[in-house]
């Protein structure tokens, strides 16, 4: 006797769409901080100022983070990629801001190091991140953006 195999259907997850864009967003964006602080760590060993090492730092993680996000967290692409990526880009300023703000204040207020202050900083700005990109930067569908 042969058995038939049934087919496979894929598995749902009962998670409601804004968490499984959340838990998605952290591992795609933790790979981004990933490569952002080792580029942060990078420059900081050669002694380059911890501003100017998150500056160039921010470019290698937001254009990481933006391809990530796109291809694999909100699916959604907008027309013009360029257009997206620019729209990325500026509210990611607004996360840079943030970032440094605590940075400043973790490393001249407090005294901590530079590595586990840049570190606990990206904790704190991933929830603003996600919303933040949510709303602006994959908001509508391609055909309701140029």
């Amino acid at each position: 006797m042969r058995k038939e195999k049934k087919a496979k259907r894929p598995v749902k997850s009962s998670l409601p769409l804004p968490l499984r864009q959340f838990l998605s967003y952290l591992f795609t964006g933790g790979s981004a901080t990933i490569i952002d602080i080792g580029v942060f760590s990078l420059l900081i060993s050669f002694d380059l100022w911890y501003v100017a090492a998150l500056g160039i730092s921010f470019v290698f993680g937001v254009s990481t983070n933006f391809f990530l996000s796109r291809g694999f967290v909100f699916k959604v692409y907008w027309d013009n990629w360029l257009t997206q990526y620019t729209v990325f880009t500026i509210v990611s300023l607004n996360t840079l801001l943030a970032n440094l703000g605590l940075l400043k204040v973790l490393v001249e207020d407090f005294g901590w190091e530079k590595i586990p202050s840049r570190i606990v900083s990206a904790g704190f700005i991933a929830v603003l991140s996600f919303t933040t990109h949510k709303l602006y930067s994959f908001s509508g569908t391609a055909s309701e953006r140029g």
